[in-house]
């Protein structure tokens, strides 16, 4: 079984065209390396490189990586100064420059810092490459938003790294969240009212320190048909959810008769997250795609109908099946540890007898340690881009079992694990 976390999800490759400066190396008085601080000729364009290759709900990805975003929705993307050149080391690096303005003096000049933040979280939309016969998956094709184009930096007095987020925040405020500016650091703020379950998180990075020149126009020209390489990852887990119709043993016979007519009306899960941040960029690479929350116990995501019904549709009101059927488009959190307070699962039934409609709330809790008994990647703990699906076996409306198996987003699985 594969771990998400050791797989390409989104591979979105970053082709920076070779500029036509043949001065790279060139050490120049403060006024004059600003003065070429510049967009070059060449435009930065964004795509998958995979060979082969969703939804309001989990972003997935193929087995080579190879995803798309919904209509609408966007990645964030920085690119921000990673390092100075020998060139460029009057020219220092904050990135705080991406909400205020950060001033170099020089021989008594004040000059603006232009350099450390070239793109400053702008979206761009993610979607699939087709081949010549319009039908095989090739690569992703990132567009930037409103048909902008980007320009590679002329000159070389630093060197850059890119990260993207998703879903995207827009800088003056949209609702979804807000951003946070340090020198070394940014971190996004989502939201809750916004993700609520049903929102994917993700965060990717291009970073390169085995080449000194990278990324940059100097190592673009010396590298040619050489791509950074900006993969993106699931920072949340997932609970899918099957509902199976148990047996009654009968004078010998397995009977499903009350089973069958036991509907399923909603499942919530408590004590989530009010609030959920998210570093997205980080002088320590280690850091970007953390995340903190702070959790309520009487705060709850409910299980939402399947994207085909419709956006944000509750479920719909259904009966198990023997076989057991799939229903909703899976729950979204944080990937809790064991040593945390454990989520709470409640089932709502509604069934018919004597004449008479029953409803009742059946109350459970999902504990990592068994859940996760069986994967391979760290029994007892949950994990960031793994997918646990949750089955519901109901024998009757006073009788239900509960057991789970394992599936990272790539939708392999495990064996059953029972909860008691």
């Amino acid at each position: 079984m594969k771990s998400f976390n050791k797989i390409l999800f989104g591979s979105v490759i970053i082709a920076m065209g070779m500029v036509s400066c043949s001065q790279d190396d060139m050490v120049v008085n403060l006024e004059e390396q600003i003065s070429q601080i510049v967009d070059s000729d060449q435009p930065v364009v964004l795509s998958s490189g995979s060979s082969k290759s969703s939804t309001r709900a989990s972003i997935e990805s193929d087995d080579n990586g190879l995803f798309e975003l919904p209509a609408g929705e966007n990645l964030g993307v920085f690119m921000l100064a990673k390092d100075c050149t020998p060139a460029g080391t009057d020219l220092p690096i904050d990135w705080t420059a991406a909400t205020k303005t950060i001033n170099v003096v020089y021989d008594g000049i004040s000059y603006k810092d232009i350099w450390s933040v070239w793109i400053n979280n702008d979206p761009a939309s993610v979607i699939y490459k087709y081949g010549d016969d319009g039908i095989t998956k090739v690569g992703c094709r990132v567009d930037w938003d409103e048909h902008k184009v980007h320009y590679y930096p002329y000159g070389y007095y630093h060197t850059y790294s890119f990260y993207a987020y998703y879903p995207f925040i827009k800088t003056n405020g949209d609702g979804k969240g807000s951003l946070t500016v340090t020198q070394n650091n940014i971190t996004a703020k989502f939201n809750c009212a916004y993700i609520d379950g049903t929102k994917d998180i993700l965060a990717g990075t291009a970073i390169s320190d085995d080449d000194a020149a990278a990324f940059s126009a100097k190592w673009a020209r010396n590298h040619v048909g050489e791509y950074p390489e900006l993969k993106m990852e699931h920072r949340l887990m997932k609970f899918d959810f099957t509902i199976k119709a148990g047996a009654k043993r009968i004078g010998g016979v397995d009977n499903y008769e009350e089973a069958l007519i036991t509907k399923v009306k909603g499942i919530r899960i408590y004590n989530v997250p009010t609030s959920m941040t998210m570093v997205v960029a980080d002088k320590n690479a280690a850091n970007v795609g953390k995340l903190t929350w702070t959790r309520d116990q009487t705060k709850a995501y409910a299980l939402m109908e399947t994207n085909e019904a419709g956006p944000d549709q509750p479920l719909t009101a259904v009966c198990p099946t023997i076989e057991g059927l799939s229903i909703g488009q899976g729950i979204m959190l944080p990937a809790i540890s064991s040593s945390e307070t454990k989520y709470d699962l409640q089932i709502e039934l509604e069934y018919l007898k004597d004449n008479t409609l029953h409803q009742l709330v059946v109350p459970m809790r999902l504990d990592p340690k068994v859940i996760t008994q069986n994967d391979p990647d760290g029994a007892g703990e949950y994990h960031a881009g793994k997918a646990y699906q949750i089955v519901l076996t109901i024998n009757s409306p006073e009788e239900i079992g509960l057991s789970a198996y394992l599936k990272p987003w790539d939708v392999e699985t495990g064996g059953d694990i029972l909860i008691q």
